[in-house]
Formats: structure tokens, sequence, C-alpha cells
């Protein structure tokens, strides 16, 4: 018989949280009680979340990286090189402001979105393999293809209706296509979602056995986040924080087991309580390096001409953009570990709290 936990990294309750059960209630809460077109204070509060979950999920990317000296090894290119092919671009746009920096800015634009992409793709995949559901070619292609139609289309549908846009200060120019386009994609994203549940409908008939509704979860979380906050300015100001915490439960996942790992080599009572003293720590340490991703290293670059805004902006991307090309290679670290870190339950995993004499007298 097999194990539901282990479809989990923690429970249901807190995998379906995270993953995408917050914000898809969120969406439907704020589709009736905050008009689309106004954030209303969602503003302000997606501000504060930004130093608590938007900027940790940045640091601890990069963090993933390069803590060890096997972790860099393994990619020498992202580690080593990229940095300095980000860092001129942020040079070059900081000194043309008008020129090179709509192309800089545009590019992240695009590049954002699509990155979004891939995190629900692999988590989809993760889960699709804790759930030990078959997925072939046909049905990766059919996820993928669901998943970044929905990409596609927002982009087309946001540079259909508007000719240009700022990012602090600095203006660049839409695509400028067909409004077509939008409908085009959401067609076929219908299509490959249709594909992908008949197939795996089949597979559920096949082998007499269900499929846990998480395996779906990242996907139709993905669809809220991008078709539904297409269609509401508020929720859509929320859909990065939705991203970041989804990321830095996975991340925290990871992190503990190799704590618990350690913890165990050396000795340690691996309960609950150990785990929280680790916990605490790595998210506060996030959440300083965070910060000062997002609010120091601006500052120890030049103003580009005599809006001081411009360059902010600039930086803010450059930090963005490098974490888009880790991302895209902290989830192939081969482990040493004989259990992959994204297929266990650390629920089962630490161990328990001894009981005490008095509590057992009690």
């Amino acid at each position: 018989m097999e194990q539901q936990s282990n479809h989990y990294f923690v429970n249901p309750w807190v995998d379906f949280s995270f993953i995408g059960g917050i914000s898809v209630i969120a969406f439907f809460l704020m589709a009736f009680l905050i008009p689309a077109d106004t954030p209303g204070q969602v503003v302000v509060i997606a501000g504060y979340l930004t130093w608590i979950c938007n900027n940790p999920h940045f640091a601890a990317t990069t963090y993933r990286l390069y803590k060890s000296k096997e972790n860099r090894a393994q990619f020498p290119f992202t580690t080593y090189i990229v940095p300095f092919i980000v860092l001129a671009f942020v040079f070059a746009s900081i000194a043309f402001p008008k020129t090179i920096a709509p192309f800089f800015i545009k590019f992240f634009f695009i590049w954002s979105p699509f990155h979004f992409c891939g995190q629900s793709f692999g988590i989809s995949m993760v889960y699709a393999r804790r759930a030990r559901i078959k997925m072939g070619n046909f049905e990766r292609q059919a996820l993928k293809t669901f998943i970044y139609a929905s990409f596609v289309g927002v982009v087309f549908h946001v540079d259909a209706l508007i000719k240009s846009s700022q990012h602090y200060n600095i203006e660049y120019l839409a695509l400028n296509v067909p409004v077509s386009f939008y409908w085009i994609s959401l067609a076929v994203m219908v299509v490959a979602g249709g594909c992908l549940v008949y197939s795996l409908y089949q597979q559920k008939k096949s082998q007499k056995r269900s499929i846990p509704l998480i395996v779906f979860l990242p996907a139709l979380t993905h669809l809220v986040w991008f078709v539904g906050g297409d269609y509401h300015y508020g929720f859509n100001i929320l859909v990065p924080f939705f991203h970041s915490a989804q990321y830095l439960f996975i991340a925290w996942a990871m992190q503990t087991k190799d704590e618990v790992e350690k913890g165990k080599q050396s000795g340690f009572l691996t309960d609950k309580i150990f785990v929280l003293k680790r916990t605490i720590p790595w998210f506060l340490i996030n959440c300083v390096v965070g910060a000062g991703m997002f609010e120091g290293l601006p500052l120890i670059f030049p103003a580009a001409s005599a809006d001081p805004m411009v360059t902010i902006g600039i930086v803010i991307v450059g930090v963005q953009v490098h974490h888009f090309f880790v991302d895209g290679v902290i989830w192939k670290l081969k482990s040493q570990h004989k259990t992959s870190p994204l297929l266990v339950n650390i629920s089962e995993y630490i161990e328990p709290t001894p009981v005490t004499t008095n509590e057992v007298l009690a």
C-alpha cells in the first residue's frame, strides 16, 4: 500500500496552502470584495510582504547555489560567468538609459513570467513523481504547453493593449501584436489542458488508482495567477508574493532535509525543535540578505543622468535576471544523499521529541 504521506513535503494542508491553495482562495475573495481595476490597499500590503517573502526567496536561491564548493563546481558558468554578464548589461543600461536600458527592461518583463512557468512546471513534475504518476513525453509536453501558453497569452494581451509602459521612469515599448494572438494562446492552453486530463484519466482507469489533487494544483494555480490575475489588478500585484512563497516552501524543505542529515551525522536529536532552531536563522538571514540585494545594491551604483530612480530600476532588474539564471540550475544540483530532498516527507524524516518522566506520570 502506497503511503499518502509520500505525496507531500509535510502534509496535505501545509502543501496545499503553500503550493497554491491560499493564492486561489485569495483570488476568489478579492474578485468578490475588491474592484478588478483598483488595487485598494493591496499595494501597501504587497510592499510589506516583499520584505518577508519576495526578497528572501531571491536570497534563498542564491544561497542554494553558492553555499558549497560542490554546488558551485556543478555549474561553473552560471556560478562565475553569469554575474559578470549581468553586470555588463547593468552598467551598459545605466550608461545608456534611453537606448540600452529599455531593451534590458523589456527582456526582464518577458523572462519574468517565463521563469514563473518553469517553476510551475517543475513543481508539477515533482508532485507527479512523488505520487508515482507516469508522465511520458506526451503528458510532459501537454503540461508544458498548458502552462507556457498562459504566459504567452498574457504577454500578448498586455502588449496588444498598450504601446509603451514605464519601469522606474524608464520607458520601454510593447510588442504591439494583434489581440487575436491572446485568444489563440488561450485556445492552445485549453486544448493542451484537455489532452493532459484525458491522458491522466486513461492512466487512472488502466491502473485503477486515484491521482492526488496536489499533482494538478501547481498548474491550476498557475492558471489562476496568469489568466485570473490578468483580469484583476489587485490580485496581479500579489502574484509575485505567492510565487515566492511557493518557492520558499520547497527551498525550506530541501534545506531542512540537508540540516537533518547533518544533525544525525553529528549525533543531534533531529526533532521539531531542532528543525525550528535551524529554520528561524535560515529565514532571518534570507530576509536580511534579500533586503540588501534590493535596498543596498542600488546604492553602490552610479546614478544614471539626473534621475536616481532609473539606476534603482536597472539594478533591481539585474538582481532578478541573475536570479533567473541561478534558478534554472539549482533544481538540477546532484544531491550527495541517498534520497533526493525533493522526495522526502519532512514530518516523517524528523525524530519525535522524547517524552519526559513528568509527562508520562501525568
